[in-house]
């Protein structure tokens, strides 16, 4: 786990009381939330949709650091 609360929880996708989101509406994976993958970038099976920030949202997890493009 990279570390700190998921970037998920200041998403404007996640379904609040949940783990799961409009990308991922059966569960999120846990490689996001864990922070070890930036959701900012497409991940496999996200139906195109990528973390977006609440608006006036705090932010979480790799959504605080610079945009790393994740290794294949």
């Amino acid at each position: 786990m990279i570390g700190g609360v998921p970037m998920c929880m200041g998403c404007r996708h996640l379904q609040r009381g949940t783990f799961n989101c409009a990308a991922f509406p059966h569960g999120i994976p846990l490689t996001i939330l864990m922070n070890s993958f930036d959701h900012r970038f497409p991940a496999a099976g996200d139906n195109g949709v990528r973390y977006e920030p609440q608006p006036g949202g705090k932010t979480y997890g790799l959504a605080v650091r610079p945009q790393v493009q994740p290794e294949s």
